[in-house]
């Protein structure tokens, strides 16, 4: 049996004597040696290795090496330097990542909101956001426009009828209240961006082309043509500030709910609290309207 070669900076470590060990030196006891594994695997795999001797192996480390060589491989092959490429499923990894990031910029901010975090909280990788969306200001951005359009698609939705417009005001207005309660991150995100003085949200381009707002608009104007039509609605108002008055007076409420309680004393977020601000809101914005 040939002894181990410590060439090429082989590092061996001797250890007790064992009668499964292997000869090294006739005038030495029997040992059992440890090699590097990458020496083992290359043998395993028949590669040349450097130095004038080959590290003998018994044959179920040798099994083992080379099970694992075979393990190795795909690994090794799956590791490619340079942009992925799009999967088959490319518009629902973009989709969770997006949902990731509304979830980490809501609770951590723009700041604290790592990318790492984002890839772990959709359980996919760092380089699959930066292939989606280039950087972590403007995968903000887009969280900005989620938000937006997710509160807008929820409004249209509404079952409006616009012969009835005093009912669909108070929908509207209901409306409001009920999605900043079931989507407190449209506030803090909000809020997040406020601090930023709408640095981000200003190089939406679907915001700057009032993709999102002019439907909401439109609606409102619908709605108010249809009262004067009625003649259940004054005129002399702007639709613009009937819809910033319902957003401002739920807004408010909610976002400072924390400071106000408080400051107040109360529970602000009580069921009877609640309720009786919505239908306050309601009466308010219908006083303002009604001719």
């Amino acid at each position: 049996m040939r002894a181990l070669s410590i060439a090429d900076g082989a590092i061996v470590r001797l250890r007790a004597p064992t009668a499964r060990g292997i000869l090294v030196n006739r005038q030495r006891p029997v040992h059992r040696v440890w090699a590097p594994r990458r020496l083992l695997r290359r043998q395993a795999r028949g590669q040349q290795t450097r130095g004038a001797y080959r590290t003998p192996v018994w044959t179920g480390r040798k099994k083992m090496l080379e099970k694992s060589a075979r393990s190795s491989q795909p690994a090794r092959a799956a590791k490619r330097r340079g942009r992925p490429k799009a999967q088959p499923n490319g518009s629902g990894t973009r989709d969770s990542i997006l949902q990731a990031a509304v979830k980490v910029f809501a609770e951590r901010g723009l700041g604290g909101g790592r990318i790492n975090l984002v890839s772990r909280a959709a359980r996919s990788n760092d380089r699959m956001i930066y292939y989606y969306f280039g950087s972590k200001e403007k995968l903000f951005v887009e969280v900005l426009e989620k938000i937006y359009r997710d509160m807008w698609e929820a409004e249209s939705a509404l079952d409006l009828d616009l012969s009835d417009p005093v009912g669909a005001l108070q929908k509207v207005v209901r409306f409001t209240m009920n999605h900043y309660l079931t989507h407190p991150e449209f506030l803090t995100l909000l809020n997040n961006e406020n601090l930023h003085k709408g640095k981000y949200v200003s190089k939406s381009k679907a915001l700057k082309k009032k993709e999102l707002s002019s439907p909401a608009l439109a609606l409102m104007q619908k709605i108010y043509q249809s009262g004067l039509k009625q003649r259940v609605f004054r005129r002399g108002i702007s639709p613009l500030n009937i819809y910033v008055t319902i957003l401002a007076l739920n807004y408010f409420y909610l976002s400072n709910r924390y400071t106000l309680s408080a400051f107040l004393g109360l529970d602000l977020m009580a069921d009877d609290q609640l309720s009786g601000w919505q239908e306050w809101v309601v009466d308010v914005v219908m006083r303002a309207v009604r001719a």
